[in-house]
């Protein structure tokens, strides 16, 4: 699956967090203009792997 985080309705992260919460654990490729240290944390804490994060 490959989703940006940022979307019109909802964020990518909102979405790898309620898969996640579903039991899916299809791989997650994350694309994102943000590029901060604070925005990687936030994708591990919604259920990314670190080799999943790519800015």
């Amino acid at each position: 699956m490959i989703i940006d985080i940022m979307l019109p309705k909802t964020d990518g992260l909102t979405i790898v967090k309620t898969i996640r919460g579903k039991g899916v654990l299809s791989p997650v490729i994350m694309l994102t203009a943000r590029d901060t240290t604070t925005d990687k944390i936030k994708g591990l804490d919604n259920g990314l792997k670190i080799e999943q994060i790519v800015s």
